[in-house]
């Protein structure tokens, strides 16, 4: 018998049971006769009533008999259907070394392997749209405005150390004019100008000649030359030549603008007062104007 069956009958059961009950009733009211019904016009004394001892003696009586038996056979129906239900479910067998290693991994060949995609997330053998793979612009290749090696090696040096803009086409554009459009890093003259200047510290004869213009903004003097080599780390001073080599070139011409000539200025669209603090006046202008703007159009 299943469960529902059980307590179908239950319910038939009660309601025969409050019928039964209810003749008892009857019954005794009709033996007490008149009493009974001058009695119910009296305040009526529950617990004194007769008819209502019966109705209490039967209901307990008849219950306890019949819910013990019920609840019984309902536990026992219950029981039946969780160990069915139990026993329908796959037995689980324990993992080998490999399936723990592994839990995805599938230890039948026959079978198919489980699936472990996330529902509503697309399955792997679902082809998607490639995305099209942008790729990083390349840094466009500097230019060289002479065409010269010795500038680009140059310009790159100035934008390694951090220079741009307005300064980079000023200190560029200087750089071109002394070194003659990047064709030598040695002064044409000889020097002999030089002798006996005190103020770039040649203080020993033959100073002019050995200490001429040298870098591509080429520097002067015993004093540009010690201090120079000393924050290079070059010997400059035994070895004046070794400014001529485009490596240390741009590092003395990079040493000379960042302390002789980048704390004196404010603005590097003045040629002129650039001009000024590396040749002393205002020699070759234009030349350096027209370079220090086709520095600055070449960053555009």
């Amino acid at each position: 018998m299943k469960i529902s069956e059980l307590l179908v009958e239950q319910q038939a059961t009660d309601e025969g049971l409050g019928r039964n009950i209810a003749g008892a009733a009857l019954a005794g009211a009709m033996a007490l006769g008149g009493a009974g019904a001058k009695a119910s016009n009296a305040p009526q004394d529950y617990q004194n009533d007769p008819i209502n001892a019966i109705v209490q003696q039967k209901e307990t009586e008849k219950l306890n008999a019949i819910d013990r038996a019920k609840l019984q056979d309902i536990l026992k129906l219950m029981q039946a259907d969780k160990d069915a239900e139990v026993a329908q479910q796959p037995k689980s067998q324990p993992m080998s070394p490999a399936a723990q290693a592994d839990p995805t991994k599938n230890l039948n060949p026959g079978a198919a392997r489980p699936d472990f995609t996330v529902p509503g997330a697309v399955k792997p053998n679902v082809k998607l749209p490639a995305r099209p793979i942008t790729k990083p612009a390349a840094p466009t290749a500097y230019k060289p405005i002479t065409g010269k090696p010795a500038e680009t090696a140059l310009h790159n040096f100035a934008v390694k150390v951090g220079l741009k803009g307005n300064e980079l086409a000023a200190f560029m554009g200087q750089s071109a004019h002394e070194s003659d459009g990047f064709k030598t890093a040695e002064e044409y003259a000889s020097g002999e100008a030089y002798e006996g200047r005190k103020d770039l510290g040649n203080i020993y004869k033959g100073d002019g000649k050995k200490y001429k213009g040298r870098g591509f903004i080429q520097i002067t003097g015993r004093a540009n030359y010690t201090a120079a080599g000393k924050a290079l780390g070059l010997d400059l001073v035994n070895h004046p030549e070794l400014a001529e080599k485009p490596v240390n070139a741009a590092k003395v011409t990079w040493w000379y603008w960042k302390n002789r000539v980048r704390p004196n200025i404010g603005n590097f669209d003045n040629t002129k007062a650039v001009t000024k603090k590396i040749q002393g006046g205002s020699g070759g202008l234009k030349s350096r104007e027209k370079y220090t703007q086709s520095f600055k159009l070449a960053q555009k």
